[in-house]
């Protein structure tokens, strides 16, 4: 499933990862996804490992400097990495690897999933 990320200025920018994206993140990290999931110690270097992976299916033109590049302009023009993390941490959550997600139960759907 996409996750929206404008933090490179366009609005129609998205994250995703699929079963494939998961494993080349695992190779890159040399840590399972559920480990990386469940350490929360994220920080620069799971961004530039996650990024491009995530990144390929809206922008496959860009390599990885020209992805750190645009990083670091985000963060001089005052974006965070935090939000990066945030929106890359997101994408996997969304990408289906705890199973099906459950629509909540609300007053507005009548109690029904």
């Amino acid at each position: 499933m996409k996750v929206k990320f404008p933090y490179f200025g366009d609005d129609t920018d998205y994250l995703k990862f699929t079963i494939a994206d998961i494993e080349a993140l695992e190779m890159a990290t040399g840590k399972s996804v559920f480990k990386l999931m469940g350490d929360d110690d994220f920080g620069a270097m799971f961004v530039f490992k996650a990024l491009p992976i995530a990144y390929k299916h809206c922008h496959p033109e860009l390599d990885d400097k020209t992805i750190r590049d645009k990083v670091q302009q985000c963060i001089d023009e005052g974006g965070s990495l935090i939000a990066i993390i945030g929106a890359l941490v997101m994408a996997l959550y969304k990408s289906g690897i705890y199973g099906k997600q459950e629509k909540p139960t609300t007053s507005e759907n009548g109690g029904k999933k």
